[in-house]
């Protein structure tokens, strides 16, 4: 759930630039972040999940606010 919600989120800042509320996504993308990288999460793709969460970021911080 939380890999499809983020990489769901890189194709939409992809096509449109654009957020609404910068603290409530980056609280979405550090609730993702935990998940994937519990101790208690068997994750055998940390490395591509940590980039992708990146990517995620780097992309929501290009965006232009809406207001």
């Amino acid at each position: 759930m939380y890999r499809m919600f983020v990489w769901v989120l890189i194709d939409e800042l992809t096509q449109t630039p654009q957020l609404w509320n910068p603290k409530i996504l980056e609280g979405k993308l550090h609730k993702a972040e935990l998940f994937l990288t519990s101790s208690k999460v068997t994750n055998d793709n940390l490395a591509q999940d940590q980039a992708m969460l990146a990517q995620a970021r780097a992309l929501a911080a290009k965006a232009t606010v809406m207001q």
